[in-house]
């Protein structure tokens, strides 16, 4: 092999090596086509299940969400906004009432358990507010969720007809 061909094999080479290393002559982008399924599932089966039913007074009862991950909720909070009407709710220091259009806070400052409902305790009051707006945010080990729902509320105070006079 003579001297000027292994020049320019050599020379061939160095370019070669250059042009990947610096990338030269590759691409700046990739694209594939693949289908992508999503499982959608109604608010009450979601991990953070909001039940349609209405809220009402009494306690037990008005569960805000179900605990549907398999590890407890262990912090955060849900924002209430009061609709039109008044709304009496069981707190730490006892019932509180809101009006329309206030926003209260109310922490979630116990472990709500896999499979467990998070309350609201509600007071009957005359004008009772239609629904709320509550604003989920919660927490736990692996996950942090939150969500917004609106819930229809039916806690007016009955009236007693039969002590009427006659």
């Amino acid at each position: 092999m003579s001297r000027r061909t292994r020049r320019a094999l050599a020379m061939l080479a160095l370019c070669v090596a250059a042009s990947m290393a610096l990338g030269v002559g590759s691409y700046s982008s990739a694209s594939a086509d693949r289908s992508v399924s999503v499982a959608v599932v109604e608010d009450e089966e979601a991990y953070i299940g909001i039940p349609d039913s209405t809220l009402r007074c009494g306690r037990g009862q008005n569960a805000l969400f179900y605990n549907r991950f398999p590890a407890p909720v262990t912090d955060g909070h849900v924002e209430v906004t009061v609709g039109d009407g008044d709304l009496v709710v069981k707190r730490d220091d006892g019932f509180v009432e809101y009006y329309a259009g206030q926003e209260f806070t109310v922490p979630i400052d116990e472990n709500v358990t896999a499979g467990e409902r998070f309350r609201l305790h509600l007071k009957p009051t005359n004008e009772s507010a239609e629904s709320i707006t509550a604003r989920i945010e919660v927490r736990g080990t692996g996950f942090s969720v939150s969500t917004t729902a609106t819930r229809d509320v039916s806690c007016e105070k009955q009236v007693d007809r039969s002590s009427g006079s006659g």
